[in-house]
């Protein structure tokens, strides 16, 4: 009931959600096509690793400058300028013949995401009414998870049916349809601050104050790095786990597809459990459990009980996953100014880019000298090392149990997000 208020109530919200369905469609197609793409024609080694490093390193490079431009410019212009160029540049991918071509390829669409991705981010926060974070944050992720069930399925489908450069001509195509509608999506003005005013890099003097004067947002920003750099792992995994089953197209679209149900499902259900395990938890300590227990659950994909044993794990990790994502992006949208979430997430989006291309390349360049399932164990326990110092700090807000998000303490740089 809460949720049909909520989209029955903020058209914009709503008109939003409808683009975005197209274009996270359209990505999970691609998440699948491309990395078939590379395999198909290197096969997983360092021609891989390079063409999907270089997919990444704008992000690293250039991610903490684009705050400025997403303060300056305004977040729905800059997501829709990376739906526009990522749709043509997709287009171009297949025609490509030498290496380089490739790689510079995957680099522009790279800058693309680079300038996209923080801006998502703040325009789901300008979207998302104030005090909505949890079912907002949870209908935009279930429209993620539910494209990252559907779109690996289709992705290998159409690759089977289809070649690659028909599958990518017709994903450009979607892209370009999402770009129109993202365009439609009217977003009010905001109320300019000082934040959101100040001009200068990303790491200035207010942005540092956050991420160092507020231990629950470092703690955040810490576990979602350790996370990344175990996602880059486990993306590689599940892709070799894919060929020793057989087919790769068929078998990796299918644990992607595994993932995305589980996730769906958390998304679906998260509200409810969050709601009663606040009864007795603050959202912090839920938080952290969430993503302990998702680590713990991963660790079974090592054991050698076959496909079936594999997709369950996956369905039932991706729940735990999804519960503290819309937890992080939650708390993070209610404590941190919406003035200052453009250069706040285009400082730590390549941050988790550095993490997920350190341990995809791990995985890349260690793979057939190590075995698989170690490489998998060391990822995991990342995840746990990153959670350890900052327990005290997801426990101790305690009094927020049963009531709203987690306010902005003394020493914090942030404060409630400004009324959309």
């Amino acid at each position: 009931m809460s949720v049909w208020k909520l989209l029955s109530g903020h058209h914009v919200f709503r008109r939003y959600l409808t683009a975005l369905l197209i274009w996270d469609l359209t990505k999970w197609i691609l998440a699948a096509v491309i990395p078939l793409f590379l395999n198909d024609r290197y096969g997983i080694g360092k021609e891989f690793v390079s063409g999907m490093v270089m997919e990444l390193l704008p992000g690293i490079v250039l991610g903490p400058i684009v705050g400025v431009w997403i303060d300056r410019w305004g977040a729905k212009r800059m997501t829709t300028l990376d739906v526009l160029s990522y749709s043509l540049l997709i287009a171009i991918l297949p025609f490509t013949q030498q290496l380089w071509h490739v790689q510079f390829a995957l680099l522009a669409i790279g800058i693309s995401q680079t300038i996209g991705s923080p801006a998502s981010l703040t325009l789901r926060a300008s979207v998302i009414p104030k005090g909505e974070e949890i079912q907002g944050n949870s209908l935009v992720l279930g429209i993620d998870r539910l494209s990252k069930i559907v779109g690996p399925l289709l992705g290998s489908l159409m690759i089977i049916i289809l070649d690659y450069t028909k599958v990518m001509l017709i994903c450009s195509v979607m892209g370009l349809l999402s770009f129109v509608l993202f365009s439609m999506v009217h977003v009010p003005e905001r109320r300019k601050t000082q934040n959101s005013t100040h001009q200068g890099t990303g790491f200035n003097r207010e942005m540092l104050r956050l991420l160092f004067k507020d231990r629950l947002i470092l703690g955040l920003v810490i576990t979602a790095l350790g996370y990344s750099l175990t996602l880059g792992i486990l993306k590689l995994y599940l892709l070799t786990t894919a060929g020793s089953y057989g087919n790769v197209e068929l078998y990796w679209g299918l644990l992607l597809a595994a993932q995305g149900l589980g996730a769906l499902v958390g998304a679906i259900g998260c509200h409810t459990v969050i709601s009663r395990c606040r009864n007795r938890f603050s959202i912090t300590a839920i938080y952290m459990v969430f993503g302990l227990g998702e680590a713990v659950l991963l660790a079974g994909l090592s054991l050698p009980f076959g496909l079936v044993w594999s997709l369950f794990i996956l369905i039932v990790a991706a729940i735990f996953e999804i519960m503290a994502t819309i937890i992080y992006f939650s708390i993070l949208q209610s404590r941190i100014d919406l003035g200052m979430q453009g250069r706040f997430n285009s400082i730590t989006l390549p941050m988790q880019d550095a993490s997920y291309m350190a341990g995809f390349s791990l995985f890349g360049l260690l793979n057939g000298a190590m075995a698989a399932n170690g490489l998998l164990w060391f990822g995991l326990s990342i995840i746990l090392l990153c959670h350890l110092p900052f327990m005290a700090a997801f426990f101790k807000h305690k009094e927020d149990a049963g009531g709203g998000l987690p306010e902005p303490n003394s020493n914090s740089g942030g404060s409630r997000q400004a009324e959309s």
